[in-house]
């Protein structure tokens, strides 16, 4: 079971590194292209880009945390907490981790 958790938990840290750098991808980005044209890309489609890559990997994340306590639980082992699944306030254990602007 130890083993098992710590492969689950490696697979995790690898999608989160993977999304801190697509997340650094798409601030760095600064045009779109559409057709033969380059667009600028309007704050409100950067932060909807941002918002669709936090959602994909933090669903992949979910799911391997799901299929992780159900194997502890039929183990009669206690569930994992996942720190990567935020409430509707932007919360994530009760920390406030919305970036604030200055």
């Amino acid at each position: 079971m130890y083993q098992f958790i710590i492969e689950q938990l490696d697979k995790v840290l690898k999608l989160h590194q993977e999304k801190k750098k697509a997340l650094l991808v798409v601030s760095n980005t600064k045009t779109k292209r559409v057709g033969l044209y380059q667009l600028k890309l309007t704050a409100a489609e950067k932060s909807k880009m941002i918002h669709k890559v936090n959602n994909n990997y933090d669903s992949k994340i979910a799911v391997i945390y799901n299929n992780m306590n159900k194997k502890l639980k039929e183990a009669g082992y206690k569930e994992l907490i996942n720190p990567f699944e935020a409430n509707t306030k932007g919360e994530i254990n009760g920390e406030n981790w919305v970036k604030k602007s200055h």
